[in-house]
C-alpha cells in the first residue's frame, strides 16, 4: 500500500547567485562606481572622496552612514523594497537616485574583496557606533547556499559624539579606470554635484563664512572628488567644469569707498581687467560676486574632465546668479525663469546701451558702438541660461534709512531700496563688462580667422599658378589664359573684402535711416499742427496788418510741403510690406513721386517731366519698392541739376526726364538729368556703399551720404533686374536705366 506525506518546501539560493546578478545588473565598470557614489549623495553626504589606482579603490563619503541593522536589514538583504518604499533622502529631501538594492553588487563587480566601515547615530542605543565588515567575495561564491554563508562584522560602540560616514575599500579590484571609463564616470554623475558650493568666498571674509548652498536650506550641496596617483590633489568635479568659463568675473568691497573688481579669461592665470572703482554713495560691504559665462561655442568644453554635451547640459540645469544673505539662499533670485538682472529682457528688446550706472561711468559706449550691431556688446549681452554665478552678502534688518540691504517682509527677496538699487548696478556692471570683454576678442578673433583664411586662400591660388606655369601639357596660350584668370581671382579676393566690410556698415545705416523715417514722419507730424495753428492765428491777425499777406502765402506753402512730404512717408514706411501686384499702371506710380517733390523742384526752376504711355504696367514687384527705384533716381537727379546750377550758374532751365516703356520681357524705367554728370573714371564706383558726389555740397535735399544708388542697385537685382548708366539723349548729360523681368520667378519662367 503507498505512503502519503505533506509538506513544505523552500526555495534554496546558491552563492554564485550574487556574481550572476552583480553581472547581468552592473554591466559596466563605471555604472559600479557611479552606483557607489549615488549611494553617497542618497546617505546626505556633503563630499564623496573617490580614490583609485591598481590595488585599491577607496570611497569615502560623510552622510549619515549606516547601523548594523541597517546593514543587516538593508544592505545585505537582496532585492531589499527600502528605496522603492523611500523617495526622499533622510535629512535634506533629496530624490533618491541609487538603483533598488544594486550597491553591494557594484562592490562585488569591482574587486574580489570590500572593507566596509560605516559610522552613523543608532537610534536603538542613543549613541554613535561605528559598524566593520570584511567581504570576501571567493569564499562566498564558494558555499552552497547564500544564506547559510557567514561574514564576520565587529562594532564599536562610542561613548562620545563621532562624525558619521561611511568607508568602502575594494582591493584587488577587476580592472582600473581607464581615462575614457574615468570621463565617462565624471560626465554620469555631474547632474548629483552642487554647481554655486565652489564658488564660496573665503571662509575668512566676514559674515560670508561657506554655507548651506542646497536647494533645500539645510543642504550643504554635493561634491564628488577624483583623487588618483597622477594627480597632485583631488579634483572637484563642478568646479572642474567650472574652470572651463570663457570669461569671469569677481567683485568685493575691501572698504566703504570702493569695489575690487577682476575679469579672467579662460586658461588664463593672470587677469585680463583688474580695477577698482569709486561707488557714488557708499558699497555695499560684506559683498562678494563670482559669476561664470559659458557661451554654446566650439571647443567650449574641450579640456573639461567631462563631455562636453553634458557640460553644457549641466550648466543649462544649473544656470543663473543666487544671491545669499549671510550664507542662506535668498529667493527667487537666481531661480528658473528669475531676470533679476534684466540681462533676458534687455537682450530681447535689443537694448544698446548699458543697464549699469557704473558701465555707463567707467566703460561708456561710443554713439558709434551704440549703432553698430557688429560692435555693441550689448547685443551680445550673457543670458541667464549661460552664467552660473552665486552674490554673497549681509542685510541688515535694523538699518531702516535704505543705505542697507533689508529683507522683504515674506522673505521673498530684498526691500526694493538705495542699497538694492547698488546691488544690481555693481552686479550688472560685472556682467556688462564680460560682455564688453567678450565681445571685443571675438570679433579680435574673427578677424585673424579671416586673415588666416586669407592668406591661406591666396597661397593656394599661388601654388595653381606656378603648378600651371611648370606643366609641361598645358600650351601656352592656356597658360597664360589660366595665370591671368587666377591671378584676377587673386586680386578680386582682397577687393570682396573690402567691399563686404563698407558694405555691412552701410547696412547697419540702412536700418538705422529706416527706423529714422518713422520717427521722423511722427515728429514732422507735430511740426506741422503747431504750423496750422499759427497760420490760423496769423490769419487773424491778417486783417489789422496787410504785410502779413506776404508772410502768410509762403507759410502756407510751406505747410502744403511739409503736408505732402508727410502724407508719403507715412503711405511709404504703412505699405512697404504690401504684397506684389501685377494689375497696376505704371504712370500712377511714378506721378505720384513726382508730385511729392514738385513744390520743391518747382521753387528751383526744375522742369520735370514724364514720357510714359498710360498702358505700361508696373513689373512684379511690390509697390513701395518700385516707388522707392523712382524717388531715389529722381532724388539723385536733382541734387545733379541743383549741383550744376551752383557751379556753373547757367541761365538755362535744368531738366529731369522720367521714361518708362516695355516690350516682351522686360519693364524699362529711365531717370536722365541735365546735372553735374559723373567723371568716367568714376563710374563703377558709383555703386559702392558710402561712396558720394554731393557730400561737399549743402543742398536742400540734404548731404549724399553714398546709399542711395547702391540700394537702388541691390534692389533692382533682387528681383533679377538690372542698373546701368547709360549713354544719354540729346540735351541731357546722365541716364540711368533699369530693366525688371516683366515676369517674377513665382510665374515660372
Amino acid at each position: 500500500m503507498d505512503s502519503h506525506e505533506t509538506d513544505y518546501l523552500n526555495f534554496s539560493i546558491d552563492a554564485h547567485l550574487l556574481q550572476e546578478l552583480g553581472e547581468r545588473l552592473v554591466s559596466k565598470i563605471t555604472v559600479a562606481y557611479a552606483e557607489l557614489i549615488k549611494n553617497a549623495y542618497d546617505a546626505d553626504a556633503s563630499v564623496c572622496l573617490v580614490h583609485n589606482t591598481e590595488s585599491i579603490v577607496r570611497i569615502v563619503d560623510d552622510g549619515h552612514g549606516m547601523t548594523l541593522d541597517e546593514i543587516r536589514d538593508r544592505w545585505m538583504r537582496v532585492a531589499t523594497t527600502n528605496k522603492t518604499a523611500l523617495s526622499k533622502s533622510r535629512y535634506y529631501n533629496r530624490p533618491l537616485t541609487g538603483a533598488k538594492g544594486v550597491g553591494r553588487f557594484a562592490a562585488r563587480t569591482l574587486g574580489r574583496a570590500l572593507f566596509l566601515s560605516s559610522t552613523a547615530f543608532d537610534e536603538t542605543l542613543r549613541c554613535f557606533t561605528t559598524v566593520k565588515i570584511y567581504f570576501d567575495w571567493a569564499n562566498i561564491d564558494s558555499a552552497d547556499h547564500l544564506n547559510q554563508t557567514e561574514i564576520k562584522y565587529s562594532r564599536i560602540i562610542h561613548d562620545e559624539e563621532c562624525k558619521p560616514g561611511t568607508t568602502l575599500i575594494i582591493r584587488h579590484p577587476s580592472q582600473p579606470l581607464n581615462e575614457k571609463e574615468t570621463t565617462e564616470l565624471r560626465t554620469e554623475i555631474l547632474g548629483l554635484t552642487n554647481a554655486f558650493k565652489p564658488l564660496l568666498p573665503d571662509s575668512k571674509s566676514a559674515n560670508l563664512a561657506p554655507s548651506p548652498t542646497g536647494a533645500d536650506p539645510s543642504d550643504p550641496g554635493f561634491e564628488v572628488l577624483f583623487s588618483s596617483p597622477s594627480e597632485s590633489s583631488p579634483l572637484n568635479l563642478a568646479e572642474s567644469v567650472l574652470r572651463q568659463y570663457a570669461w569671469r568675473v569677481v567683485i568685493s568691497a575691501p572698504s566703504r569707498k570702493e569695489y575690487r573688481i577682476s575679469l579672467w579669461k579662460k586658461d588664463e592665470d593672470q587677469p585680463s581687467v583688474s580695477t577698482t572703482l569709486t561707488p557714488a554713495n557708499s558699497t555695499i560691504k560684506p559683498i562678494y560676486v563670482d559669476i561664470r559665462f559659458f557661451p554654446r561655442r566650439r571647443g567650449q568644453f574641450t579640456q573639461g574632465a567631462v563631455k562636453g554635451q553634458e557640460a553644457y547640459t549641466w550648466v543649462s540645469e544649473n544656470h543663473g546668479i543666487r544671491v545669499y544673505d549671510r550664507g542662506f539662499r535668498v529667493f527667487p533670485y537666481g531661480e528658473e525663469n528669475d531676470d533679476w538682472l534684466r540681462v533676458d529682457r534687455d537682450r530681447a528688446h535689443s537694448e544698446r546701451q548699458w543697464a549699469s550706472a557704473y558701465s555707463q561711468r567707467y566703460i561708456p559706449l561710443s554713439p558709434e558702438e551704440q549703432r553698430n550691431t557688429a560692435t555693441n556688446p550689448m547685443l551680445y549681452l550673457p543670458s541667464n541660461h549661460q552664467m552660473i554665478g552665486a552674490v554673497f552678502v549681509s542685510s541688515n534688518q535694523s538699518q531702516k534709512d535704505g543705505l542697507a540691504l533689508i529683507p522683504s517682509m515674506d522673505r521673498e527677496g530684498f526691500v526694493d531700496n538705495e542699497a538694492y538699487a547698488e546691488l544690481f548696478n555693481i552686479v550688472r556692471f560685472g556682467i556688462e563688462y564680460i560682455a564688453k570683454l567678450d565681445r571685443q576678442s571675438e570679433l579680435e578673433r574673427k578677424r585673424l580667422e579671416h586673415e588666416e583664411e586669407l592668406e591661406v586662400a591666396q597661397a593656394e591660388l599661388k601654388e595653381v599658378i606656378q603648378a600651371i606655369d611648370s606643366s609641361p601639357t598645358i600650351s601656352l596660350d592656356d597658360k597664360q589664359r589660366l595665370k591671368a584668370s587666377y591671378a584676377h581671382v587673386a586680386s578680386s579676393a582682397e577687393e570682396l573684402e573690402r567691399f563686404q566690410r563698407e558694405t555691412t556698415q552701410a547696412l547697419d545705416l540702412m536700418t538705422l535711416l529706416g527706423v529714422l523715417a518713422g520717427v521722423m514722419t511722427h515728429e514732422h507730424e507735430s511740426v506741422l499742427w503747431n504750423i496750422r495753428r499759427a497760420i490760423e492765428e496769423i490769419e487773424k491777425a491778417e486783417t489789422q496788418n496787410s504785410k502779413l499777406a506776404q508772410s502768410l502765402d509762403r507759410l502756407k506753402d510751406s505747410a502744403d510741403s511739409i503736408a505732402n512730404f508727410v502724407d508719403y512717408t507715412r503711405s511709404f514706411v504703412k505699405n512697404i510690406d504690401t504684397e506684389v501686384r501685377t494689375d497696376l499702371h505704371a504712370k500712377p506710380r511714378i506721378r505720384r513721386v513726382v508730385r511729392t517733390f514738385k513744390p520743391f523742384a518747382d521753387a528751383r526752376n526744375i522742369q520735370v517731366d514724364m514720357e510714359i504711355p498710360s498702358r505700361i504696367m508696373m513689373p512684379p514687384i511690390p509697390i513701395m519698392m518700385y516707388e522707392g527705384i523712382v524717388m531715389n533716381l529722381l532724388v539723385n537727379a536733382l541734387k545733379a541739376v541743383i549741383a550744376r546750377a551752383e557751379r556753373d550758374k547757367i541761365s538755362k532751365r535744368p531738366r529731369v526726364l522720367i521714361k518708362s516703356w516695355a516690350d516682351k520681357r522686360y519693364h524699362y524705367l529711365s531717370v536722365s538729368d541735365t546735372g553735374i554728370g559723373i567723371d568716367p573714371k568714376l563710374r563703377k564706383r558709383i555703386w559702392d556703399p558710402l561712396f558720394t558726389t554731393t557730400s561737399h555740397l549743402d543742398s536742400p535735399l540734404g548731404t549724399g551720404i553714398g546709399l542711395g544708388l547702391p540700394i537702388v542697385k541691390r534692389v533692382v537685382e533682387s528681383v533679377n533686374g538690372e542698373v546701368e548708366v547709360t549713354d544719354p539723349e540729346p540735351e541731357f548729360v546722365t541716364r540711368f536705366e533699369i530693366r525688371i523681368p516683366r515676369k517674377s520667378d513665382n510665374d515660372g519662367n
